[in-house]
């Protein structure tokens, strides 16, 4: 054995040291001299084995439960990392949330004010249009019997005058009408019912008649037209404007061709009323609903530029939406979106 050659031993015994079934190294006894080991002696040989094995073990567990330690310390700091860093965004977003509610606060102030100054602003409006009616109509009965009675006397530069005079009065008239009917729309009380869309048009293309002859347009409905949501009143008012411009709104020499239909989706109604007129350019289709915008001069389209102002405050007003599809000198489609018929009641 080479044990015994490199160490000049005569005898010698092992025992294996053992750990949970692992065999982790071997325990000798030596002699230099020849030797046969009695049983006491290599189960004392063995006892001893036991005892350096349990040992290493217990080195081995230490080690390992150092490690453990290690990385828990570790894992701790990281996680302190991360709670600091999760700290330290609660705290930023405290922060944020605090100046959001002060800036919500601030908004909702703002609100009010806007809100106050705008009801302030309608009632001036409706009250300086109001007022203005007596003195306007009388300015405008005397031009037109100062025409009537003395016409012949004036020369043609005094009978342009007052032509002039009276013109301007009709059209000071009907800025002050419109006006009257937009500060209504946000003064008024507005309870929704069942409406006929149909008996809505009808009444519409009676008022109209006379402009529909004297353009020699041609208006097709698509009946039948569903029921809606909504309110008689304004909804006259509604569609009457928007056939109007599409009467209105036409190529020169150009007879009008008005469409009105509707489709119907689950619960809102979408009628339509399309012309082939001068369009609208992708950049105004905004602007044209906002209050005294007008795309054209008097001369070649007269007008208040109100009329579609009002157009969406009532439909606003009735909880719907209005919108356009223009091709520029092709035609417009102007729709309205409204509640179907049991929808829910708006009172406004």
């Amino acid at each position: 054995n080479p044990i015994l050659a490199e160490f000049g031993n005569q005898a010698y015994a092992g025992a294996p040291l053992l750990a949970d079934s692992e065999v982790l190294g071997v325990f000798f006894a030596m002699h230099r001299e020849p030797h046969v080991y009695t049983q006491n002696e290599l189960a004392f040989l063995q006892a001893l084995a036991n005892r350096g094995a349990a040992a290493i073990q217990k080195v081995r567990l230490f080690q390992e439960l150092q490690r453990s330690r290690d990385q828990l310390a570790q894992r701790s700091a990281e996680l302190q990392e991360r709670v600091e860093e999760v700290e330290s965004l609660n705290r930023a977003l405290t922060n944020l949330l605090e100046d959001l509610q002060a800036a919500n606060r601030r908004v909702a102030r703002t609100i009010v004010k806007l809100e106050a100054a705008n009801q302030e602003l309608e009632s001036f409006t409706y009250s300086v249009s109001h007022d203005l009616r007596a003195p306007l109509r009388a300015m405008q009965g005397f031009a037109d019997a100062l025409l009537e009675d003395y016409g012949a006397l004036l020369d043609e530069t005094g009978q342009e005058f007052a032509w002039r005079i009276v013109a301007a009065a009709r059209r000071m008239d009907e800025l002050i009408n419109d006006l009257l009917q937009y500060s209504r729309l946000v003064r008024m009380d507005v309870h929704t019912t069942d409406v006929s869309m149909e008996d809505v048009v009808q009444v519409v293309l009676e008022e109209l008649q006379a402009s529909i002859a004297e353009t020699h347009a041609r208006v097709q409905v698509d009946r039948p037209l569903p029921q809606v949501r909504g309110h008689r009143r304004l909804l006259q008012q509604i569609i009457g404007n928007l056939v109007s411009n599409a009467l209105k709104f036409t190529q020169p020499e150009t007879p009008p061709q008005v469409r009105i239909w509707a489709e119907t989706t689950k619960d809102k109604v979408r009628l339509w009323v399309e012309d082939q007129g001068i369009g609208i350019e992708p950049a105004h289709r905004e602007r044209i609903f906002r209050i005294f915008e007008r795309l054209h001069g008097i001369e070649s389209y007269p007008g208040t530029g109100v009329g579609l102002a009002i157009v969406k405050r009532a439909v606003e007003r009735l909880g719907g939406r209005v919108g356009v599809e223009s091709t520029p000198g092709a035609g417009s489609r102007f729709w309205v979106e409204l509640p179907g018929v049991g929808g829910d009641k708006v009172t406004r």
